[in-house]
């Protein structure tokens, strides 16, 4: 999830904060905002890789 999304609500069911328990995972938040794929590419994979239980000690930055 994203720390710094506003695009999407915020409150009610449909928001996005609902989701993780809509989903049935726990959240992992992450810095950026709705479009993270193309504004903070490499936190994004980091925080990816760590919910998945890699060891990202392992992975070296572009």
């Amino acid at each position: 999830m994203n720390t710094g999304d506003t695009s999407l609500p915020t409150d009610g069911d449909d928001s996005w904060l609902s989701f993780p328990a809509r989903l049935g995972v726990e959240p992992v938040e992450a810095p950026g905002d709705h479009e993270a794929m193309l504004t903070e590419p490499a936190r994004l994979a980091k925080a990816l890789l760590t919910a998945a239980g890699h060891d990202i000690a392992r992975v070296t930055p572009a």
